[in-house]
């Protein structure tokens, strides 16, 4: 029975890191509507927690099963009384300055450790995160009608190049700014790639760093390689 329980969680864990998480986001300014929604959920939604925030200031927990939510808490925290003043410690004398390097060499050193390595996990970061939903419904403005128009085409536009993942239905307000309306988000993150690429750029990082402390060592790290 023990070897069994041993299986199913270690499947479980090898499941957690090889599929997706989803995760969704939802906007809404709507009267009396949650002003944002934060869902995570794993194996393709099955189970996870949301995170809503509304207009009047609350703030609620959700458990997520199967696409419902059977378990809410509300997060709000009753505002504690201030405590009375107190005397401030007296201020320690200052201590004397230690020389450091220059600013421009201490820079010119985390660059040749970062640089390189946080460019190639940038370059990799579309694999690790995919949008597969964008949907917008509503209005919206940006209170010069001549640049509400340009990006109402610019909308328009984008529809072409993302088919039926980006769903557009939003009409210009060429009298009021702001936005008035709902937006879906769902996203995939591959959180076992993720792991990967965090641990890769450590790996670099690392060997850079002890490039440069030895001596000895012929090669050291520049900018570009």
């Amino acid at each position: 029975m023990l070897y069994a329980l041993a299986y199913v969680a270690f499947a479980l864990i090898i499941a957690c890191f090889s599929l997706p998480v989803v995760i969704g986001l939802k906007l809404e300014r709507l009267p009396g509507a949650p002003d944002l929604r934060l869902d995570g959920a794993l194996f393709g939604g099955v189970f996870g927690i949301s995170l809503s925030f509304s207009f009047g200031g609350s703030r609620r927990l959700s458990l997520l099963l199967l696409g419902y939510r059977p378990i809410s808490v509300d997060l709000r925290t009753k505002a504690k009384p201030a405590p009375p003043r107190s005397t401030p410690p007296p201020v320690p004398p200052p201590k004397p300055e230690t020389p450091s390097s220059p600013l421009g060499e201490r820079l010119s050193t985390m660059g040749r450790w970062f640089l390189k390595p946080g460019l190639q996990l940038l370059r990799s970061l579309p694999l690790v995160l995919t949008v597969k939903k964008l949907h917008a419904r509503g209005s919206f403005g940006l209170g010069d009608p001549a640049q509400t128009g340009s990006a109402f085409g610019f909308l328009q536009a984008l529809k072409s190049f993302y088919g039926r993942r980006l769903r557009i239905d939003l009409h210009p307000d060429f009298v009021r700014a702001g936005f008035r309306g709902t937006l879906e988000m769902r996203l995939h993150l591959h959180l076992g790639l993720l792991l990967l690429l965090l641990l890769r750029t450590a790996l670099q990082v690392a060997g850079r760093w002890l490039a440069m402390r030895l001596t000895w060592f012929p090669w050291k790290p520049g900018f570009t390689y």
